[in-house]
């Protein structure tokens, strides 16, 4: 919305500013040019009729020296250098700055440092030891300013002027033309004028020093009366009461919003419509904030934006939000759609919409080709009802399908799926090779989504789901290129070896933390072996409670458990020991459960066996097992019955008499529990770049994180995508970067990769590069780039876009709060309306 005052950037009464103040020192006459001279004008010489001047120091990182070049003198042939009546005008050649020291004039320097010309990008100077040469062939004969960009953070300390010139600022500056003639008899010359650069300094927090050639300090004033804090690079700093400060640098009137924006009196300041409604498009403020119009399709309806209902007979026009009558398509329509293309949906009874242009309505079925015309019902009928998989049908002379989708073909009626050969997997009704699932998968499933490599090509083993993974020996494992690598990758002594980790060390180590070896040590009961630790009463007898590993002997027993007693690294009994339940072998002195005979065995000898069976089974030589039962049955003692050994112990196939235990599970168990009781599912071994979820099966790492590789039984990635590194939270992240640059997934880049007056930047989400802070005096534009726009031109994605690209009379715009162009002001005699337009009110 337009109010009493119309807004200054910073950037433009500044520049203002400088112009009155330059023309109270140099008189200026616009189309003068230059006329070759014997010797190089001083500083403070009257012989030129052009100057060259130190313009100031950009304290931003990295800082920036500038020099401005420019026509200030009348000419006169007899004394100075000039041009009068010369063919062509002479064009400025060089720029020679000679630093206090030497180092900044090196090789090295050469490649860290960058000249800007005028308007054109950053381009590297050409240095000889002594000196810096910039080329100016590219600068108008009017002039122009000339930066260079010193490098931050390098070996070579030449990051801001005293670095460069010394603290008395010692530097010489020289200015070159290119040698020209005065007329066709006159010899060739060129022009050349010294400068020193010099800096003033100010004391007073409401003054700035503009630069050369002014020696004085100016008012923050004279950018803007209410400035009251200021500086050269940035323009205002602070306002007094009741201007508030904006973000170009300079004050503002309070009162002077967008046609999006309202001005908070409270707040003091414009704030968005949106907080009014957020479908609000413009407002007012007075006498209390109100929404005037609001988002595109929708209307205002007591003060809040809607969208506007329609009949069942008409459609909601989304271009100005009304309600439009479905009889525009056809007289007889009734129901239309809202979204574009509209088109019929039903007529008036005894007519239907034509399936062509769904625009008029026929006295025929008007049925689409997916579908068909159902006399039980009255109307049509998608094709599916008669198959899922039928793309087209008729209804004469009974609905039946024409054509099926996914490749399936028609047989008696239905779609059926055409029967592949081996080596071979169904896909969208096609049949298509195995080897396109992997080079090396030579037998795959046809019905199973997804499709799974069953047999892989001699050297490889199926990888789920259907890849082929390279086998590899013990001592190597298969990387994510499929290629063998050794195991030592993991550790020098690492012995055996998967994608995941070390599984057995050498030299008295064991794996740690699946990926390397080290000293560990075992709990109590256990002791340390190359692949981990091992339980004492599991590796040698459940008597030992103590125990190590023997280099030479193998594991070896140091504590038993009482009654038994330690002999030669193993636990014996006292001589008739052992209990009812277990048998004494005297080969090794040791006491063995009669179980371990039969599973129904409950007494026993080591001479004739089992002697004594549980649930008063029979005795058959030694064993427990009812003749008359089956190897998958059992014996029911309280029905005297065999029954099926799955109605006690599902999924076994094969079970002891009494039923204490399952021998034997069906494929995909293992007999399971305390006492074998029970048949548990088979934890399978997934594959690199899988890992086991909560419900047994094998699940990708993408499942959790797109870019992992390989990941751990926890969900945590530790091998990411080239380019990005583990986050330390389980997923993949890009890496730190340093000040000037921003991550990609190629690594760290610089900003000035995709702006070059980019100094701080970041990437979003979605992968788009966007600038935070900008190389003084460029600023930074709602699109995240570097702009240095005039007052009648907005910065744009691509550079500074005319005002008149908004309306042919506007005059000064910006980008408003709602991140699109706004005209700000308007042409004579035009004004500014409410919707941001430029009107003529003096028309008639």
């Amino acid at each position: 919305m337009a109010g009493p005052h119309a807004r200054i950037p910073a950037a433009i009464a500044l520049a203002a500013t400088l112009a009155m103040l330059l023309a109270s020192v140099h008189a200026s006459d616009g189309g003068r040019e230059l006329l070759a001279a014997d010797a190089c004008a001083a500083s403070d010489s009257p012989t030129s009729s052009y100057a060259m001047t130190f313009a100031g120091e950009a304290s931003a990182e990295p800082s920036s020296l500038c020099f401005r070049v420019w026509t200030d003198k009348p000419c006169n042939a007899t004394d100075r250098c000039c041009l009068t009546g010369a063919k062509k005008p002479p064009k400025f050649r060089s720029m020679v700055l000679t630093p206090a020291s030497s180092s900044c004039a090196s090789k090295d320097m050469q490649k860290l440092m960058r000249w800007t010309v005028g308007d054109a990008r950053p381009k590297k100077a050409v240095v000889d030891g002594a000196t810096i040469t910039v080329k100016l062939s590219k600068l108008p004969t009017t002039g122009g300013l000339v930066c260079v960009q010193l490098p931050v953070n390098s070996s070579i300390r030449c990051e801001n002027l005293e670095e460069l010139c010394g603290t008395s600022l010692t530097c010489k500056v020289q200015l070159l033309t290119r040698p020209f003639k005065k007329d066709a008899d006159s010899p060739r010359g060129a022009c050349c004028k010294n400068e020193q650069i010099a800096k003033t300094v100010c004391d007073k927090p409401d003054q700035f020093w503009p630069g050369p050639p002014f020696t004085t300090c100016v008012n923050c004033t004279s950018i803007h009366p209410s400035c009251v804090r200021c500086n050269a690079t940035a323009g205002c700093t602070e306002c007094s009461e009741p201007y508030p400060m904006v973000s170009d640098g300079s004050c503002r009137d309070p009162y002077l919003c967008a046609p999006s924006q309202f001005y908070d009196k409270a707040a003091g300041y414009c704030r968005p419509c949106t907080l009014i409604d957020p479908d609000c498009a413009t407002c007012v403020e007075d006498p209390i904030p109100t929404c005037k119009t609001c988002q595109w399709g929708l209307i205002m309806q007591n003060g809040t934006c809607v969208a506007p209902q329609c009949a069942p007979d008409q459609y909601l026009n989304l271009t100005d939000g009304a309600c439009g009558n479905c009889s525009e398509l056809a007289p007889e329509c009734i129901s239309c759609s809202t979204t574009p293309p509209r088109v019929c949906k039903a007529c008036t009874p005894g007519l239907y919409p034509d399936y062509q242009t769904r625009t008029i309505c026929v006295d025929e079925y008007g049925c689409l080709p997916d579908q068909y015309w159902d006399d039980t019902v009255g109307w049509c009928e998608y094709c599916t009802n008669i198959d899922p998989d039928c793309a087209t049908c008729d209804e004469d002379p009974a609905p039946h399908c024409k054509t099926c989708k996914g490749g399936l073909t028609v047989q008696n009626g239905t779609c059926v799926a055409p029967q592949c050969a081996p080596g071979q997997f169904l896909s969208n009704g096609t049949c298509r090779n195995c080897a396109e699932l992997d080079p090396e998968c030579v037998a795959c499933t046809s019905t199973t989504v997804p499709q799974l490599c069953r047999t892989c090509a001699p050297g490889f083993k199926p990888q789920y789901p259907a890849k082929c993974e390279r086998e590899c020996p013990s001592n190597q494992y298969a990387d994510v290129f499929n290629e063998c690598k050794p195991c030592t990758d993991f550790h020098p002594l690492c012995e055996a070896c998967s994608a995941l980790g070390c599984n057995k060390c050498g030299g008295g180590l064991a794996p740690v933390n699946s990926t390397g070896c080290g000293n560990y040590t075992c709990p109590a009961g256990d002791y340390l072996t190359p692949e981990g630790c091992r339980g004492c009463q599991f590796v040698l007898t459940r008597y030992c409670t103590e125990c190590f590993l023997d280099a030479k002997k193998g594991p070896r027993c140091t504590n038993c458990e009482l009654p038994y007693t330690l002999q030669n690294g193993t636990c014996v009994p006292p001589i008739g020991g052992c209990t009812d339940y277990e048998y004494y072998d005297p080969s090794d002195r040791l006491c063995y459960p009669c179980s371990g005979l039969d599973p129904d065995c409950l007494t026993c000898t080591k001479a004739d066996g089992c002697t004594q069976c549980t649930a008063k089974l029979p005795v058959n030589n030694g064993t427990c097992f009812p003749e008359q039962c089956a190897p998958d049955e059992y014996l029911n003692l309280n029905t005297s019955t065999c029954d099926n050994c799955s109605n006690r112990i599902p999924h076994c196939i094969s079970c002891a008499s009494a039923i204490t235990k399952c021998k034997e599970c069906e494929e995909g168990f293992v007999p399971g529990g305390s006492y074998g009781d029970i048949c548990e599912p088979v934890i399978p071994e997934c594959f690199i770049g899988f890992y086991l979820a909560a419900n047994n099966t094998c699940q990708p790492c993408t499942d959790f994180d797109l870019n992992c590789i390989q990941c751990d039984l926890q969900r945590k990635c530790f091998l990411c995508r080239p380019g990005l590194v583990p986050d330390g939270k389980g997923g993949c992240g890009l890496p730190d970067c340093k000040p000037g640059e921003y991550p990609a997934p190629s690594g760290c880049v610089s900003c000035t990769n995709f702006d070059l007056q980019c100094t701080s930047c970041t990437i979003t989400p979605s992968g788009l590069e966007v600038c935070l802070v900008c190389q003084p005096p460029y600023t930074l534009n709602t699109f995240g780039r570097c702009a240095n726009c005039g007052p009648d031109e907005y910065a744009g994605l691509d550079g500074c876009v005319p005002c008149t690209d908004i309306d042919p009379n506007c005059s000064k715009c910006d980008i408003g709060a709602s991140g699109f162009a706004e005209c700000l002001k308007c042409a004579q005699p035009y004004t500014l309306d409410e919707f941001g337009r430029c009107v003529d009110t003096t028309a008639p």
